[in-house]
């Protein structure tokens, strides 16, 4: 009985080391930083997409990270592969200009929850037109929180 009692306790501890975080990075107890002066950004230049659908595999560790993608040229799947380093209340936000009609932005793997749509998820910007799509992670999965068009 022990034993078991023991594997438990043993598989319990590993799970919870290897979890994403469902508290935020500035912390949530009295007396901890809660001036934001510990958060980090990121800026990433995807530079012109390339011919072809192309997957984009990204690992947040920032508070912050914006990925601008200068021209769309056709469809680019991103795929979160890890939120191991992800916390509550990260952002993740998408500059995006299409070059002309039928581009597409779409989410690829698990770790995604956009909007619901009846694309599934798949973002088509209108042409010669800026976009905006902002994430944020709730502790589990990058929820979509809005997507605008200038």
């Amino acid at each position: 009985m022990r034993k078991i009692i023991f594997a438990i306790l043993l598989a319990t501890f590993a799970i919870a080391v290897n979890a994403q975080s469902s508290i935020p990075r500035t912390g949530n107890l009295p007396g901890q930083d809660n001036s934001y002066r510990v958060l980090t950004g990121a800026y990433i230049l995807s530079g012109q997409d390339a011919v072809g659908t192309d997957t984009v595999k990204l690992v947040p560790i920032q508070y912050h990270t914006t990925i601008a993608v200068d021209s769309l040229l056709d469809s680019v799947s991103y795929n979160v592969t890890s939120v191991k380093n992800s916390y509550c209340g990260d952002e993740i936000v998408f500059l995006v200009t299409n070059t002309s009609t039928g581009k597409a932005i779409k989410w690829a793997g698990p770790n995604w929850a956009p909007a619901v749509t009846t694309t599934g998820g798949t973002f088509y910007p209108t042409a010669s037109r800026r976009s905006t799509i902002k994430f944020v992670f709730d502790g589990v999965k990058w929820c979509e929180v809005g997507r605008s068009q200038d």
